[in-house]
């Protein structure tokens, strides 16, 4: 007891001591950190975009990534894309098909598809004349299709755009010597050397700038070139004020540079992206929460009026088939065929202004 007492009260006055220096200790599994001015945690076990990489000096992102000027070898390069994987970004796309059928999946669409089948019966067998009810109803529900379908198509466009704004090729430092590779094959620690024209091949944390400039409207927005230099940025940036890193996707406008990559694929701030987009669920709205109620009101009131209607006529000693023929067509004449193209071109149109 004594002992750890005193273990105790020497750990109290070396904290005491290290804070009157100005030196803050971070305390975390596999990081460390010594700054005179703050607190910046490096994660040795695996890169990320959650990481402060633009906090750190270029010496300690070399030092965490177990990389150099001099770039990775060979052997160690493959060892990491085994680890780490390509630097592309994957996405599963949904056949035309799929796609095509998925927009029948709605209740008012259920209702209207057997109204058609109702009505397209009873001009078959019963000699009822509804061919232009059955035409009008499919022609609803296949230009509600159409709309539905073109607008998720827009949706997946915009996940391909961001897999096309990777480049296929770079330079980089490998060996000790320049070398141009595909840039699926950059992995954490690889240095990559830029010139003006160049689109960026993944995340990168400069270490060396001439003049260098960067275009990242594709990630931020920003319509004017941003200069870029390699001193870290204090505090909490965003990505337009991370002045010492450069993403992938955007462009340098002019000079030259050289950065050691941080983010490939999925960990990149363009996979980011892409990945809100692909795991984005589908929420419930308002509106189609009040269409939901509004379909289940119109269901239960169809089939009432429908039952009673029938019941009456066969009260008042009408034939079988005339109260059946009469309450069918009262219940299609009663179903809002226009209303789910409506809405649905409504909303397009909403989205679109």
């Amino acid at each position: 007891m004594e002992q750890c007492r005193k273990k105790r009260i020497f750990c109290c006055f070396l904290k005491i001591g290290l804070h009157r220096e100005g030196i803050h200790v971070c305390r975390k599994e596999r990081s460390f950190a010594l700054h005179t001015s703050g607190c910046v945690t490096i994660d040795k076990s695996e890169p990320s975009n959650e990481t402060a990489w633009y906090r750190l000096t270029a010496e300690q992102v070399f030092e965490a990534l177990g990389s150099g000027e001099s770039g990775l070898t060979s052997e160690e390069s493959k060892a990491r894309v085994d680890r780490y994987g390509y630097n592309e970004l994957t996405f599963k796309k949904r056949s035309a098909l799929v796609r095509f059928l998925m927009q029948f999946k709605s209740p008012l669409i259920y209702i209207l598809i057997a109204s058609a089948a109702i009505t397209s019966a009873l001009s078959l067998w019963a000699g009822a004349e509804m061919w232009m009810d059955t035409m009008v109803i499919v022609a609803v529900v296949i230009a509600n299709t159409i709309i539905g379908y073109i607008q998720e198509g827009k949706a997946e466009a915009s996940v391909e755009a961001l897999l096309k704004m990777m480049t296929p090729e770079c330079t980089v430092v490998r060996d000790g010597g320049e070398a141009v590779i595909p840039a699926k094959e950059l992995v954490p620690g690889d240095v990559v050397i830029l010139e003006g024209g160049d689109k960026v091949p993944a995340d990168l944390r400069l270490f060396h700038t001439k003049n260098m400039s960067a275009d990242e409207a594709a990630i931020t927005g920003e319509s004017v070139p941003v200069t870029k230099h390699t001193d870290p940025v204090a505090g909490k940036a965003t990505i337009a004020d991370q002045r010492c890193m450069v993403f992938s996707g955007t462009f340098v406008t002019k000079g030259v540079g050289q950065g050691i990559v941080v983010g490939t694929g999925e960990q990149a701030e363009i996979g980011r992206i892409a990945k809100l987009i692909k795991e984005t669920e589908k929420i419930v709205t308002p509106l189609t929460r009040k269409m939901e109620e509004f379909t289940r009101f119109l269901i239960i009131a169809i089939l009432s009026i429908t039952v009673i209607n029938f019941a009456l006529a066969i009260w008042f000693e009408y034939g079988m088939v005339y109260a059946f023929l009469a309450s069918m067509s009262l219940a299609v004449a009663a179903i809002p065929e226009g209303l789910p193209a409506v809405m649905t071109m409504a909303l397009a149109i909403g989205v679109t202004a």
